[in-house]
């Protein structure tokens, strides 16, 4: 009887060690107390780069002539950006594109016909004060659609970093901020997480993009560009 319960209390023990092993694995730091946080940064900068699109839009009823008034267009164009001294891998000239827009037929017998031609070239500089006379350029080469100048910065990477650095600082504000509240300490991060960010806003822009160039200024308005970012972070909490 007395081997018995000996036995019964050993296996009990052993039930109980299995119990404990089970809450907590043998050579396993014990489960750390942590505060998930989000942060926010941005980062607002100058555009040093502005790109323009400069087009010739012609309608008429000689798709050839429409076609080779476009090309003498676009030749005067370049000509007078390399005078600018506007280097050619700044310039993308596409290829000119052509189509029928109507035909008038009377007996079934094709009578009149009327085609549109576009051709355009786009322009990236980084010489901003320049963009104004770019745009006159254009005009006195017979550019009759001209886009809204599209600031932005060169290299946005870079600006975007600096926004992922100040969200990081800004999570480890708020969870100083928590943890001083809880009479806590605040510890290392464990996780870090990025949530998107990185489209830059504009402010501040000139006139509608397509309009013809006698409505517009050529006076050109840039503004500021923000850049945001988000993450979220996860801190060790320590007495």
């Amino acid at each position: 009887m007395k081997e018995l319960l000996v036995r019964g209390l050993q296996a009990a023990g052993f039930a109980t060690l299995l119990v404990l092993a089970g809450c907590q694995p043998v050579g396993e730091p014990p489960a750390r107390d942590t505060v998930g946080v989000n942060g926010a940064g941005v980062v607002t900068a100058m555009p040093n780069e502005a790109v323009v699109t400069l087009q010739v839009h012609l309608r008429g009823e000689d798709v050839e002539a429409l076609r080779g008034q476009a090309e003498r267009r676009v030749a005067k164009l370049l000509a007078r950006l390399a005078e600018m001294g506007i280097p050619d891998d700044a310039i993308d000239s596409s290829d000119i594109v052509s189509h029928r827009e109507s035909a008038v037929q009377r007996d079934e017998e094709l009578v009149a016909e009327r085609f549109f031609v576009r051709r355009s070239v786009e322009v990236t500089t980084r010489e901003l004060d320049q963009v104004g006379k770019l745009m006159d350029a254009a005009t006195e080469a017979g550019m009759n659609q001209l886009s809204t100048p599209r600031y932005r910065i060169a290299d946005p990477r870079a600006v975007y970093r600096e926004a992922l650095a100040a969200a990081a600082a800004d999570a480890r504000a708020n969870a100083e901020a928590l943890a001083t509240e809880l009479g806590r300490s605040l510890g290392k991060a464990l996780e870090i997480e990025e949530h998107g960010g990185g489209t830059a806003m504009m402010r501040l822009a000139s006139a509608e993009q397509g309009v013809p160039h006698d409505e517009m200024q050529t006076s050109i308005r840039k503004g500021e560009i923000t850049v945001p970012a988000t993450v979220r972070v996860r801190f060790e909490l320590v007495d």
